[in-house]
């Protein structure tokens, strides 16, 4: 299964805590359910246990599809900061040729002043 779709299918399973039966209740556990995990993915012998290779699994193919969405970030923001350069460099350029018109404009008025 491709790890986007993995995390895409990851984020739609509840995340609890609870206790074994007979357990202490001051013990607790954290993860998903066992029917969720079964029914997001499909994976183990049946809907009642999850075996920690298959949520190892899961849980390392959606880091790769994390790790993907950082680096596309990074990329785009590499991209955005660059067109941002390009942008401030035009701006400054483009006020130059302001002053740069309007001394020219007051040189001829007053030339024509004459």
């Amino acid at each position: 299964m491709e790890p986007r779709a993995v995390l895409n299918k990851l984020i739609t399973v509840p995340i609890a805590t609870w206790k074994w039966k007979g357990e202490e209740a001051r013990f607790r556990h954290m993860g998903p359910m066992a029917q969720d995990f079964y029914a997001a993915f499909g994976l183990g012998a049946d809907d009642r246990h999850i075996v920690t290779v298959d949520e190892s699994g899961v849980a390392l193919a959606a880091i790769q599809a994390l790790n993907a969405k950082v680096e596309e970030q990074q990329r785009e923001i590499a991209d955005l900061r660059e067109r941002l350069s390009a942008a401030e460099s035009l701006r400054s350029e483009l006020a130059k040729v302001k002053a740069a018109l309007i001394e020219f404009r007051q040189s001829r008025e007053i030339t024509a002043a004459r």
